[in-house]
């Protein structure tokens, strides 16, 4: 029985029948009769008990008495011959039976018998002669029908051999044995249903259930009913353990099931019981291809070649599998021999053409797949192999043509249709490919290979969120296709996801370090990233292996003018204009460092040769704008902004720049309409509304200002100076929650911004959290301990806790960094006010006014405190203050000196404050202040508890309102004489 001659590593469905055929010789259902008549004389020879020497002995004395076969004789030759075979003495049987023969041409057994020798010997067709004679001679005998049948089936004839199957059933209508061997005929004709039949009814019969299972396991399998005929087999295993065929065609089967270790198994259990079988050795090397072990199915064809070497397909399959291994010399010596022997072989002219274009020999690789072509112009698979090797050399047009006509040819080969694809990519014509590859990812929705070539397409039309979905897919299913991280990084990255975009390009440089477009593209993120140091050790990288490009000197001058290192920077870039003079883009990058090194002049000269290489390069007409801005030439760079709004109506970013120059030199209508129209081409630019946000506030709309300061950070939420900006605007619109989730962002950015801190104090004082201020105010002098504004700010919190002597002890601090501080002076003066210590208050209030007699505010709280503390002598300060009648303070210190009442106060809006809530706070809390210090408590609550009200409560005077209610109450006891408020 012989192995399959696949092409293509697996066993051919046409030539199953052939691997499952035969199994059981002649012999093994030989039916022989017994000799006419026993010779009295040869009792011995044919005693069954005696041995077989003893015997043949006793048989050839007995046959020496009667030298020439009569009648008397036949039985001994008859019995000798059969004794000759169970010897496998078959000449000498065949002698006998001969003799026999010549002696009685009529005796139907001896031609029976003697075609069971011929059997033997492999003389078919002779022994087939001897049995047409014995049926002729005895034609209704169902063994001489059995036999024939069984020669006729080893020569290819089931028809013949069914007939005489039939005749012998119809003589022995309940021989389970011709029952099987009929199932066996009509199995080799294809009769298969029958045959099935047939072995169903020699199982009832009381055939050999192995033998019954076997011949079943192969009908069964033919049928291409493998998982029945796998049972089936096993069962005859579990019969006959040793039955080396049914080790054999389970192997075969298993391969079939696609289970090639199950094959590899049982073909070796059949191949111990039968080391030299070639049949099993070439269908193991089979197997062993298929589970992708080339060394061992390599080994195995090897074998076949040494025991049958004119097995060409063997030769055929080890090419293949050397060719699996990159063995490609070795290979192509294979499929020579291959050719040697079928010159119009066209599957050998392919595989060596592959061969060749895998040592890149790509000229002999072309003239083989021609040659493949010649002999089998449909073969599409030679001409996408041609299309590759052309590709390879350059030769894209025709590499485009060759892939065309295979995918003509073969629609559903989806391998073709990507490289088809990738032709059209690589040609320039992206659409095309996406057209070809969507009907095939329809049929085949999670093949890696197209998805990842529509991914590549789907990058270079734009669509960066279907190439990112299409890698995630295939890293879904294959988390390290170096292919899919790559592309998925490019993605991010276009995306303005840097992070993870390094994250996938690191991961495939671990694997590929020499991928150049994996580190340049690293490169490029982890410049977005801030990592300049990491962007140039991959520039260094690629420039040790590409000295001579130009771009990656440009390239690495970006990075280094990133990090702030110009002077390296401008180095690269002379670099890279030595290489490549009309680069106009590194005059570009050389200017902007010039730029920002101060050397405006250098600057605007390198823009001026940019231009004149690239005139139309509108980015660098627009950044010699921003240059011209820089040097206050607003008017040039206008000019030049116009240009590029004139060439580019829809450039963003000249609308941007014209607008924020037109800001500066006060033209706010133009701004505004440059700005909303930057807005409106690019809603996604956090720059836009930072600039219109800041016009907005430029022309006093906070709420319209504050509005675009979200719209900028809702685009670009980690930009610090714009948050920065925010917050400052919201704690100046006293919006004290929207500060702090501003500084704190701020600050679990950066947790040593000491300025986030501070100003998240006073976000927290305005809301009444006191100690959440104290605690970011000493955060912050944690960073800086010798900053006296932010010692000033924390006594402040400290006191609003009524922590005073902490608050003390902390001014105590700020006054000794700088004793002549009025401001310290001031501070602590207030705090000792609020702690009740009225003189030490008018010392410190008092020094604070000699250091800045301009501060009216110390001269007031001076006087309270030396009327609280029931002195008179605070007046003469006060009537020093020379404060402008439009001034907050004047009407104060004229009320408090007694040339007003409090009432008159509340009769008009009073001065214009320096903040909206100041007059309404400052009037009630002095007005208060002054009943207190006249001693009328009750007359003083009313207009402090406005005060409380009106202040904000990080402000000392809402703190010392607050502490004097504390002190006299909040409810009065008599009828107030206060004024109406």
């Amino acid at each position: 029985m012989a192995a399959p001659a696949s092409r293509v590593g697996t066993v051919n469905v046409t030539v199953l029948a052939c691997l499952l055929a035969g199994g059981l010789g002649l012999t093994a259902g030989a039916r022989a009769q017994d000799p006419p008549e026993r010779s009295v004389a040869a009792k011995t020879c044919l005693d069954a008990d005696l041995s077989r020497a003893a015997r043949l002995s006793a048989c050839d004395r007995a046959i020496s008495d009667a030298p020439a076969p009569d009648t008397s004789a036949v039985a001994l030759y008859m019995e000798r011959a059969a004794l000759h075979l169970s010897e496998q003495d078959v000449a000498a049987a065949l002698t006998d039976y001969d003799r026999v023969i010549a002696a009685l041409p009529g005796f139907a057994q001896a031609y029976n018998n003697r075609a069971l020798a011929l059997g033997m010997t492999g003389r078919d067709r002779d022994a087939l002669a001897d049995l047409d004679r014995a049926v002729e001679l005895a034609p209704r005998n169902a063994d001489y029908l059995f036999n024939r049948g069984q020669v006729l089936r080893r020569l290819g004839e089931p028809e013949r051999a069914i007939a005489d199957f039939d005749a012998a059933l119809d003589l022995a209508p309940d021989d389970a044995s011709i029952m099987l061997q009929r199932g066996n005929a009509r199995r080799d004709a294809g009769a298969l249903d029958a045959a099935l039949a047939d072995y169903a009814r020699a199982e009832q019969a009381g055939a050999d259930a192995a033998r019954i299972a076997y011949n079943r396991g192969l009908a069964l399998a033919l049928t291409g009913a493998y998982d029945a005929a796998w049972r089936s087999l096993t069962a005859a295993l579990e019969l006959r353990p040793d039955h080396p065929r049914a080790a054999y065609n389970r192997g075969i089967v298993e391969s079939y099931r696609g289970n090639h270790a199950e094959a590899v198994t049982d073909l070796t259990r059949h191949l111990r019981i039968r080391p030299g079988s070639v049949d099993a050795l070439y269908a193991r090397g089979l197997a062993q291809a298929a589970l992708g072990r080339d060394e061992a199915a390599e080994e195995d064809f090897d074998t076949v070649i040494a025991i049958r070497p004119e097995r060409t397909e063997a030769f055929f399959q080890r090419g293949l599998a050397r060719l699996r291994q990159d063995k490609a010399d070795a290979a192509i010596v294979d499929f020579y021999t291959v050719l040697q022997r079928q010159p119009d072989d066209p599957e050998a002219y392919l595989h060596r053409g592959l061969a060749q274009a895998s040592r890149g020999a790509h000229e002999l690789a072309i003239a083989d797949y021609s040659a493949a072509l010649e002999r089998r112009p449909e073969m599409h698979r030679a001409l996408s192999a041609r299309g590759d090797s052309l590709a390879a050399r350059g030769e894209w047009p025709k590499a485009l043509a060759d892939y065309r006509k295979a995918v003509a040819l073969s629609p559903a080969n989806l391998a073709t249709v990507r490289r088809l694809a990738l032709a059209e990519l690589e040609t320039g014509d992206p659409q095309r490919a996406l057209a070809l590859l969507q009907p095939a990812l329809a049929d085949a929705p999670d093949n890696p290979d197209l998805q990842l070539t529509r991914a590549t397409a789907r990058l270079r039309t734009g669509d960066v969120e279907g190439a990112l979905a299409d890698a995630e897919a295939v890293l879904a299913a294959r988390p390290l296709n170096l292919q899919a991280l790559r592309l998925r990084g490019a993605a991010r990255k276009l995306l303005g996801e840097p992070a993870a975009a390094v994250e996938d390009l690191t991961a495939v440089l671990e694997r590929l370090p020499d991928d150049s477009d994996s580190r340049q593209q690293r490169a490029r993120a982890l410049v977005e990233l801030g990592r300049h140091g990491a962007a140039v050790a991959d520039y260094d990288r690629l420039l040790s292996g590409r000295p001579g490009d130009a771009e990656l000197y440009n390239a690495r001058g970006l990075a280094l003018a990133a990090a702030g290192e110009h002077a390296r920077a401008i180095a690269d870039f002379d670099q890279a204009l030595q290489l490549d003079p009309s680069h106009a883009g590194a005059f570009n990058n050389r200017a902007l460092s010039h730029l920002r090194t101060g050397q405006l002049d250098l600057a605007l000269a390198d823009y001026d040769r940019a231009l004149g290489i690239a005139p139309e390069e509108t980015g660098i007409r627009r950044n010699r704008a921003l240059a011209l801005a820089a040097r206050g030439d607003y008017e040039a760079a206008i000019a030049d902004l116009d240009q590029v709004v004139a060439a580019n109506p829809d450039n963003a970013q000249a609308y941007l720049s014209r607008g924020a120059i037109a800001a500066r030199l006060n033209r706010r209508d133009a701004a505004m309409r440059d700005l909303d129209r930057a807005i409106a081409l690019a809603p996604d630019d956090a720059r836009g509304f930072a600039e219109r946000g800041r016009l907005h506030l430029a022309r006093g709309n906070v709420a319209a200002a504050l509005s675009d300061f979200d719209a900028a950070l809702a685009r670009a939420p980690g930009d610090v100076a714009l948050r920065t900006e925010r917050a400052a605007l919201r704690l100046a619109d006293r919006d004290a929650a929207g500060a702090i989730d501003d500084y704190s962002a701020l600050v679990d950015a950066a947790p040593t911004d000491a300025g986030a801190l501070k100003r998240r104090a006073l976000a927290h004082a305005m809301l009444g959290a006191y100690g959440a201020a104290a605690r970011d105010a000493g955060r912050a002098l944690d960073l800086d301990p010798i900053d006296r504004e932010t010692l000033i700010q924390r006594a402040i919190y400290l006191s609003a806790q009524g922590d005073h002597e902490a608050a003390i002890a902390a001014l105590d601090r700020a006054v000794a960094l700088d004793p002549d501080d009025p401001v310290a002076l001031l501070r602590r003066g207030q705090a000792k006010f609020l702690a009740g210590r009225m003189d030490p208050a008018a010392t410190d209030l008092y020094r604070a006014h000699e250091k800045a007699p301009e501060i009216p505010e110390a001269a007031i709280w001076h006087y309270l405190a030396t009327a609280r503390a029931g002195r008179s002598d605070g007046r003469v300060l006060l009537q020093r203050i020379d404060a402008p009648a439009d001034s907050w303070q004047a009407p104060i210190v004229e009320m408090l000196l007694g040339r007003r009442t409090p009432g008159s106060l509340y009769e008009a809006d009073g001065p214009t404050p320096p903040s909206p809530n100041r007059w309404a706070c400052d009037r009630a809390f002095f007005v208060g202040q002054h009943f207190l210090a006249e001693g009328q408590p009750d007359d003083a609550r009313p207009y402090l508890q406005d005060a409380e009200a009106a202040c904000g409560r990080e402000s000392l005077p809402y703190l010392a309102a607050a502490a004097d209610l504390e002190r006299i109450g909040t409810t009065t006891d008599s009828a107030s004489t206060a004024p109406t408020r």
